[in-house]
């Protein structure tokens, strides 16, 4: 049994070995340092807990040797989960994502949830890993690595994050809109006749569903605070081509569903943005979705679900998960007036701001324009 722990710890000890030559030779942009160091701090713990273990083989005592392989074990499963994870992103890296990058530093430097929060970028679809004590994950399609207007899709995504580490108080908000709502459906089935017994199973699955709806809602509150007018174009952008299911949803496909039918959420970005002054843009998004509802057919029903008159107790629920959670605000910065992008003088709200109305203005034409910012940004 000992040769086989010595043999184990011998090759464990190389992995871990070559992990942190990979990372230490890997050159960086200093948006990812932060990361960096954490990676190679992780390393360094598995080191000296590898070390330890081998202490406790040397002494030769057969007795733990069971207690130290069961140990050996679990560290090379915490060690397999946390490398596979993180070391692909940082021996991955291009200049592809150096947009991202720097926006997402920018945008983490003026949260105090996040400063100094080490961060990281992988493939796939647009998503985030919340964690609270390691490194933020975000998740980014490869072709949106290379559009600036997509960007403000991260804004939703940093949102998830504000939720988690606020999360007492949050949970504690959207309880109280479940209560609400709770209450608002039973109303009709007060008594104990057995033949409402369904409604009130179907009410339960209601509200439970609205636990992760809300946490949506606020999220897209968050991406609104954030990029203003920019993210409702690039939410509209991005969705808007998802087929009937972002218009209506079958009542039985509804229960536990992870995200609101995209129509309701259509309905909170419009009545949030009116709030914030974007009458034009709510405006035009609000038009966009109407038209596209009207010309497929759509039957606006939502089963129970969603219903106006629960919009403005939503509303007042979102409005205090902004207060406690305070992110940026749009509106705090000047991003009007711009013609063309300088690196020394303008903040990157104001670059998509800009990338937005390139494109408006000339959606020919744009690709040009942001290939050479993304050049410069890489510089």
């Amino acid at each position: 049994m000992r040769k086989i722990l010595e043999n184990s710890t011998l090759e464990f000890q190389r992995e871990v070995s070559l992990a942190i030559e990979l990372v230490r030779a890997k050159e960086i942009p200093s948006e990812l340092s932060l990361f960096k160091d954490w990676l190679l701090n992780f390393y360094s713990k598995i080191e000296k807990d590898l070390q330890r273990v081998n202490y406790w083989i040397t002494l030769n005592q057969s007795a733990i040797f069971p207690d130290l392989f069961i140990e050996l074990s679990k560290l090379k499963r915490y060690f397999r989960l946390l490398n596979s994870r993180y070391l692909p992103s940082l021996h991955r890296h291009t200049n592809g994502d150096i947009a991202s990058l720097k926006i997402l530093a920018w945008i983490h430097s003026l949260h105090t949830q996040t400063t100094n929060k080490p961060f990281l970028i992988i493939d796939g679809d647009f998503g985030i890993f919340p964690t609270i004590n390691s490194p933020l994950t975000y998740s980014l399609p490869v072709t949106s690595q290379y559009s600036l207007l997509h960007t403000p899709l991260f804004f939703h995504e940093l949102g998830h994050y504000l939720y988690e580490h606020h999360n007492n108080e949050m949970d504690q908000l959207v309880n109280e809109f479940q209560k609400q709502l709770e209450d608002r459906l039973r109303l009709p089935f007060q008594n104990n006749d057995p033949t409402h017994e369904e409604d009130r199973k179907r009410i339960k699955i209601m509200v439970e569903t609205w636990y992760e709806w809300m946490q949506e809602l606020y999220c897209d509150a968050v991406g609104l605070e954030i990029g203003g007018a920019t993210y409702l174009k690039t939410f509209s952008q991005y969705l808007l081509l998802s087929g009937k299911t972002a218009f209506h949803v079958k009542s039985a496909d509804l229960a536990k569903r992870s995200h609101p039918v995209t129509m309701i959420r259509i309905k909170f970005l419009v009545t949030r943005a009116r709030k914030l002054g974007l009458d034009d843009a709510a405006k035009e998004l609000e038009a966009e979705w109407n038209a596209v509802s009207t010309a497929l057919g759509i039957n606006e029903d939502y089963f129970g679900y969603y219903s106006d008159d629960y919009h403005s107790d939503i509303n007042s629920i979102l409005d205090d998960m902004i207060i406690e959670s305070s992110p940026m605000k749009f509106s705090d910065f000047n991003t009007t007036g711009l013609s063309d992008y300088d690196p020394k003088s303008h903040n990157y709200l104001q670059l998509i701001t800009l990338a937005w109305k390139k494109y408006s203005n000339d959606p020919l034409g744009y690709s040009a324009w942001e290939r050479s910012i993304l050049q410069t940004l890489s510089q």
